[in-house]
């Protein structure tokens, strides 16, 4: 079901970052965990890349490209706990603005869509 973008569309804020956080470990993240729904500090998820750099997430599963005052959110977050990540993931199911994207790109952030998560999935499924 990952494999289409129609699932990921389907998914409530938190289920979600649930199943961001499965397909995360399918992938070969590790020391995946959610974080509290509140109290976050604008983080969802931690883990550790598959070349084992720590980095933080944030997602948006909106209908509406993200704009650069989240992403700006996002850097702050990163910047907060720059001592245990190296770089934060914004993941957003509608992608984000031209504006947002710049801004990403200067600042060590990744921007992922729906169709980043897709690939991930059929990426596993091939592989399993």
């Amino acid at each position: 079901a990952r494999q289409h973008l129609e699932f990921w569309q389907e998914l409530d804020g938190v289920g979600f970052e649930q199943e961001l956080a499965t397909l995360l470990r399918d992938s070969g993240y590790k020391n995946v965990s959610l974080t509290a729904v509140s109290g976050d500090d604008g983080i969802d998820l931690w883990a550790d890349d598959p070349d084992g750099n720590p980095c933080i997430f944030q997602c948006k599963a909106y209908q509406n490209t993200v704009s650069p005052a989240q992403v700006r959110e996002l850097l702050g977050s990163l910047k907060a706990v720059e001592d245990k990540a190296n770089y934060a993931v914004m993941v957003a199911l509608s992608g984000v603005t031209g504006g947002a994207e710049k801004f990403a790109e200067k600042n060590k952030i990744l921007i992922w869509n729906g169709d980043n998560l897709v690939k991930m999935a059929e990426e596993f499924f091939k592989g399993s």
